[in-house]
């Protein structure tokens, strides 16, 4: 038995999430559950191009476009929401929470998500850095790629995928190979 708990830094920083997924990893195996049965898949957003430039001046006006928008579909966000006797509607006290997720998310830049690692926007051999780095931190096994955002066209979304499939994807299956002959 396994427990797969997907996880995203869309509302965090990568680190703040790897450090949430290290301490759950640590309290499951301290729990008893096999360190093998544990696997937290990350889902990151992401544009894989020949380096970090041509990635963000390719990406800039989508991400932006996607992370404008999020903040008015979060409950409590920013759109104005009133009752049927016209006052102001207030959140559920469950969701009084991303009150301050709007509030940080409206006032964060395109590159201050990319030095969250919220987004990947880079090359491949960062992208490679960045995975090798959840897989010691807290075992990460599973990676869904987000490539399409914010209206990018499928021409810029393939190219992404093919830099990943070209460049990333092969070196993963060649240092898992090296650890089955091991």
């Amino acid at each position: 038995m396994g427990l797969n708990l997907a996880a995203t830094p869309t509302l965090s920083t990568l680190d703040e999430l790897k450090g949430q997924l290290k301490e759950a990893r640590e309290t499951l195996i301290q729990k008893g559950i096999k360190p093998e049965d544990i696997d937290f898949p990350i889902n990151l957003q992401m544009h894989v191009a020949d380096n970090a430039d041509v990635a963000f001046e390719k990406t800039e006006k989508y991400f932006e476009w996607y992370f404008n928008m999020v903040p008015q579909l979060v409950p409590g966000g920013m759109v104005p929401k009133t009752s049927k006797d016209g006052k102001p509607e207030r959140v559920a006290k469950s969701y009084e929470a991303y009150e301050e997720v709007v509030k940080n998310m409206t006032s964060i830049s395109y590159d201050q998500l990319r030095q969250a690692g919220t987004i990947h926007v880079d090359g491949p051999q960062a992208l490679i850095e960045e995975i090798e780095d959840m897989q010691e931190t807290f075992g990460l096994k599973q990676l869904s790629c987000w490539h399409r955002i914010g209206g990018m066209s499928d021409k810029l979304v393939r190219e992404s995928m093919e830099r990943m499939a070209k460049d990333v994807i092969p070196y993963f299956k060649k240092k898992e190979a090296k650890q089955k002959v091991k």
